[in-house]
């Protein structure tokens, strides 16, 4: 599991440094893990979530989502989401409903999955935030590609 823990105003005040501080650390010794990534979710609490009005908010959850999948289908095998669907409504841990709300890929015009052979393709097939792969812009040609 990898959970993103309240800091200082809550999970989600640093949002954007907190997810650039833990891309760096899942990249930093290879580009393909031979791992597959457990128990994901968009669970993320605290009083920054809190005070989002419900555009920000689904935002907050599509980017935070987008950045996971991306970290995830760039630098391992794969990834298994918490639940598919649970009783609760609106739990970030049902991926059922955050992807019928247009939070998560599959369900939703303009948000889909890349390609399943990710085997065969450069990890920035898989940019789905940022369009960057180990920092540097998707396109470029100086990339190589070092899969492990």
């Amino acid at each position: 599991h990898l959970y993103w823990r309240p800091m200082k105003g809550g999970a989600g005040w640093d949002h954007p440094y907190t997810v650039v501080r833990a891309r760096r650390m899942l990249l930093a010794s290879s580009t393909r893990w031979q791992i597959v990534m457990g128990e994901w979710s968009l669970g993320g609490y605290g009083t920054y979530i809190k005070k989002l009005n419900k555009t920000a908010l689904h935002n907050w959850y599509r980017d935070f989502g987008r950045a996971q999948i991306q970290a995830y289908e760039q630098h391992s095998m794969g990834w298994i989401y918490w639940a598919y669907k649970t009783i609760y409504k609106k739990a970030p841990w049902n991926y059922r409903e955050m992807c019928e709300h247009g939070r998560l890929p599959g369900c939703t015009n303009g948000f889909s999955y890349r390609t399943v052979d990710w085997w065969s393709n450069h990890p920035c097939e898989f940019a789905y935030l940022d369009n960057t792969f180990m920092g540097n812009p998707c396109g470029n040609k100086g990339i190589k590609e070092t899969f492990v």
